[in-house]
Parts: structure tokens; sequence; C-alpha cells
């Protein structure tokens, strides 16, 4: 086996990496809380601010508490006087049980003399704060901002303070370091890396593999395979095609609506198909129509170049860009759907996601087609449009009109769009247990039946091999991650070290957030981006007092917002394999589309997704 200067170097560079990011992790960050003794005792201040619009009423009560190896202790509550008949109750365990996937949770609330909570006003998160330190070394020492509001079985409402107590957080973050790395260098495939998560949480961290395993089979995973059978279908019969080539007949002799109408069918098609699949069908249909623009010898070919670089890459984008608007788009939506769900106990529907992403295609394809049109400054006449839709109409005669097969699979994909639209509906009157995890099986169902008949089959098991199940494999790493990073609490350790953080507004976090979350995708895949990100925010916006849905889609959005590199995502890759551009050249035009992306991520949508009762912060 020979080999390469470039992969010795390319592998001599990863294990220092390795080496470095071990060696930090394990020298110089915390393990298991209180994990060198049998307990550690910790003293707790909790502080309490309750204004009733006539009076205020402020109170510090001490109490403390151990953590330890053994079992928890039963709750206790403790009763103090605030005055007119106001009290202050506070309930904690007096002995917290530390290791995997264990909480420290104290409880607060202000009572009147019947012993009910007070409701002019209710106690609010902003009401309370506690603040906990320890003598031993390896024990807490934070101020813990309440996450909740949370009723009893009496119907008393209590603030909650919740934190995941840190669990070998060396080893998960050495975990943490590793898989970047190697997402980053790609020393191996993306796939090998997500295997290795789970083999890694068995033996390192003596986690249960059924656990661990779990998450490769979380409804979302089933969501996005469904659409990749819904995409395969559509791919295998012509449909998408025969619809991108209806677009071009039916457009204007107008090439800068041409190109308008091009970028929007790519951006819709990427919605439900894989964005790569997408820029495969419509890429190859734009270099055909720019070829066919040529035919003309009066014409200067380099305007029709110029024409076409900007058609090409305008659809590169969109497939970028439409992966955004849908829960299924892209691999990064449904990681933050999955880990809120998990961690933050929301649920983002598949028609709500749409709130989410959907603002930001309708802004985006407008703008990237104007600065495109602007940079190229391409001129073609209105004949040579005419010429390319004749021979494009030709085309089409020899495809002839929807056969039965396609007819179908449009129907299957209809129906699962209703259904998608109507899954709060269904939910509600009909299955209380349906979800748009299920719609997406039974489209893909649906689309194997006809397969009994040998005429009239549309996918068959064979077809099962072509879906990208590296992509899935890929996404179900990303969601073990997502796990062993929060349940550990090594995401709630890293955003509570940043407490000190002095950042004055909400809005300047969120833009920090978008950034990091854009240039960690110049260096890896946006699903390892998002892997990566949205375990680690949702525990950073309860510190924030942000809502963490905010910062969960920003990260998600924000790791699919790379337009720079080619090897940025495989619509711009299979933009710059047509041999039309130089890496310079999409650097430089790439660069100011991720600009606009990141100011209508960190500064436009917040505000839109607060004023439409999305988010709070």
């Amino acid at each position: 086996m020979e080999v390469s200067k470039q992969e010795m170097i390319k592998i001599g560079v990863t294990v220092a990496l390795l080496v470095t990011a071990i060696t930090i992790s394990m020298t110089s960050i915390r393990g298991t809380v209180a994990g060198t003794k049998n307990e550690a005792l910790h003293d707790a201040t909790l502080h309490c601010f309750y204004d009733n619009g006539t009076h205020q009423y402020g109170m510090s009560v001490n109490f403390t508490f151990y953590l330890h190896n053994g079992t928890d202790f039963p709750e206790v509550i403790e009763l103090y006087d605030l005055g007119d008949n106001l009290t202050l109750r506070v309930a904690y365990s007096p002995k917290v049980q530390v290791g995997y996937n264990k909480q420290l949770m104290i409880r607060a609330t202000v009572s009147d003399i019947n012993n009910d909570t007070v409701t002019d006003p209710s106690p609010s998160i902003g009401n309370f704060s506690v603040d906990i330190t320890s003598g031993v070394e390896d024990g807490l020492a934070l101020t813990l901002p309440a996450s909740s509001l949370e009723g009893d079985y009496r119907e008393q409402d209590w603030v909650v303070f919740k934190l995941r107590l840190p669990y070998k957080s060396n080893i998960v973050l050495t975990l943490l370091f590793m898989v970047g790395i190697l997402w980053v260098v790609e020393a191996i495939p993306l796939v090998a890396t997500s295997l290795m998560i789970p083999i890694f949480g068995v033996l390192a961290l003596t986690l249960p593999a059924k656990g661990l395993l779990a998450p490769f089979a979380e409804p979302v995973i089933f969501l996005f395979l469904g659409g990749f059978i819904i995409s395969k279908a559509m791919n295998k019969t012509d449909l998408d095609k025969w619809i991108s080539l209806n677009i071009v007949r039916i457009s204007p002799d107008n090439p800068k609506i041409l190109m308008l109408l091009m970028m929007i069918v790519t951006a819709v098609l990427s919605m439900f198909m894989s964005n790569t699949a997408t820029a495969a069908t419509m890429i190859p249909i734009a270099v055909a129509v720019t070829d066919k623009l040529k035919v003309n010898k009066e014409i200067d070919e380099e305007k029709i170049d110029r024409y076409g670089k900007a058609l090409i890459l305008g659809i590169a984008y969109s497939a970028s860009i439409g992966g955004i608007g849908s829960a299924i788009g892209t691999p990064a939506n449904p990681i933050a759907i999955a880990l809120l769900s998990q961690y933050a106990g929301v649920q983002i529907t598949f028609t709500q996601w749409f709130a989410f992403g959907l603002p930001i295609v309708l802004l985006m394809l407008p703008l990237v087609w104007l600065y495109l049109w602007v940079v190229y400054k391409p001129k073609v006449p209105k004949d040579s449009i005419t010429d390319a839709k004749t021979a494009v109409k030709k085309e089409l005669d020899n495809m002839g009109h929807l056969n039965k097969k396609q007819i179908y699979v449009l129907s299957v994909f209809v129906l699962a769009l209703i259904l998608w639209f109507l899954e709060g509906t269904i939910k509600t009157y009909l299955f209380p247990k349906f979800s748009s995890s299920i719609v997406a099986i039974i489209a893909a169902f649906l689309l194997f039946i006809p397969s009994i008949f040998e005429k009239s089959k549309v996918l068959i098991g064979r077809d099962v091999n072509d879906l990208n199940w590296n992509a899935i494999l890929v996404f179900g790493g990303g969601l073990v991650l997502g796990v062993i990073l929060t349940e550990s609490g090594a995401g709630d350790l890293i955003a509570y070290s940043l407490q000190n953080l002095q950042i004055s507004s909400n809005i300047l976090l969120v833009a920090l957030l978008a950034v990091i979350s854009i240039v960690l995708t110049f260096i890896a895949s946006n699903t390892g981006s998002a892997a990566i990100l949205v375990p680690l925010v949702i525990p950073l916006g309860l510190l924030f007092h942000i809502d963490p849905v905010l910062l969960a889609v920003v990260a998600a959005i924000g790791s699919s917002v790379d337009f720079m590199l080619p090897q940025g995502t495989p619509p711009s890759m299979i933009a710059y394999s047509t041999g039309k551009y130089q890496i310079r050249e999409m650097v430089k035009i790439g660069s100011l589309v991720d600009l606009f992306g990141l100011l209508l991520i960190a500064f436009v949508l917040p505000l839109f997704w607060r004023s439409v009762g999305l988010v709070n912060f």
C-alpha cells in the first residue's frame, strides 16, 4: 500500500491535533462533579425578589445539600415568612446523586395565606436566582438561573432551577474535540467518525449501547429518510426534470425573469429533495439552456458565458437556501428539531418550521438574484431566449405528457404535503400520536406499492441502496453526540463557564452565534456544525435568559449559510465542477452572500420571529 506525501501530511496534522486536544481536555477540564470524594457539601443561597404592584418583597435564604454517589434523598420544602401573609417556599433534595443524566433541581414559589401560589401577579422566572458554592476542589461554583415555570399536583406554580451534573465531562469534551477535528480534517470518512461516537460512549463512558444507538432511529431520522425516498422517486421517474423544463418553457422571453424562475424552482424542490439531487437535476438544465443560447453566431459568447455563470451559481445557491425552508431540506434542521424536543420540551412540527425557515428563503432569493445579475452584468437578447425555449420545448415533446408513474409520484407527494400541513388538525381530532415522521413513512410506503405490477412499478427494493445513507448515518451520529453532550452535563458546563461573559445585548449574542456557526461550516459539514453547536446553545439560552429555540434555530440555519468555498456545500461543488469558475472567483462572490445571510440571521429574522410569537428574548 502506497501512501502519498499529501496523505502523510494529513495524517500527521490529524494526529497532532488529536493529541493536543486530548491532552488539554483530560488535564484542564473537570470530570465528574465531586467525583474524587463520596460526597461534597455545597452551600446555596436563593435570592427572591417579588413585586405585587403595591409592595416589594425581598429575601435571601441559605441552605446546604450534598452531591454524592448514592441515591437521591426525598425532597424537603422549607418555608420563610415574607410578610403580609406571603410565604416563600423552597424545595430541594438534601442529597443529590451524581452520574450520567442526573440533575440538580431546586424549586421556589411564593404562596398566600391559603397556601396557594400568588396570582396577582404569579411568580416569574426573573424573581429568583440561586448562588452555589463548595469548599471542595471539584464542586460547583456558579449562579444558577431559573429555567422554567412548572405546576405540581396541587396546581401550585413553581419556579424551577435545573442543572445537569457534570459526569466525566473531560472525557465527553475529549470526544467532542476528536469528532470536531475528524469532521474538519476528514482524515477518515464522515460516516466513520459518526459511527465512532456510540463506540466511544460505550467503551470510554460505560454508557448502555441501547441508549446510544436509539438516536439512529429517532422519528426525525425517518422524516429525513422519507424525504430521500420521495426525492428518489421524483428523480427516477424524471418528474423533477419535467417540472423544471416546463418552468423554462412557460417563462417569458426575458433572461432575468428566466433566471429568477429557475432559482425559485430550485429552492422549492430543495425543500423536499436533497439539495445535492436538486442541484444535480437543475444545473445540467442550466448548462443546456446556456449552450442553446450560443446557437446564434452573431451573439457575443462572452456575454452568454457571463449569463451562464450567473444562472448556474444562482441555482447552486438556491439549492442551499431552499433547504433551509423546510424541516427536511437539510440535516441541520431536523437536528435542531430533535434536540429541542428532547431537551427543551419544545415541539416544532413540519408546518411550524416553515415559519422559521421560509422567511430567509423569501429574503435571500431575490437578494442573491439581483446581486449575481449586478456582479456578472450579463446581456442576452430576447431572441436567444426564444431559441433556447424552442429547444427545451422539443425536449419536452420527446418526454411527452406526464405518464402514469409520474402522476402517481406527484399524487403521493401532494398527499404528503397535505398531511404535513394538516398534522396539527389530525393530531387533535383523529390520531393523537400522529406525526410528520409517520407522514414520510406513509409516502415512502405508497411509492413502493406499485412494484406489485411489473409495468407500473415506481420504486423497487434495490432503489433503497441508492439513498444517501452516508448523510443519514452522519445525521444519526450528530444526534448521538448531542445526547452525550447534554446528558453528561458537558453542555451545561460549557454554558456556565461563559457566565462572566459580558454581552450587553441579546441580539449581539445571537449575532456571535451566527458568526460562529457560519465560520464553523467553512471547515466542517453543516450537519457536523449543527451537531456540535445545537446541544451547547440550549443551556446557553437558559443561562442568558434567551429562548433556547432562538439559539438552536440560529445555529441550525447558520450552518447552512456557506457559499464561499466549493467544498462548503454539494451544490457549490457541482457548480464548480462545470469548469466555469475559479476558486478565487467563488470565494469573492460567495463571501458577500454569506454576509447577506449573516445579517438576516442575526438582526432581521430574530425580530420577525419575536413579532409573530415564535421566540422570546
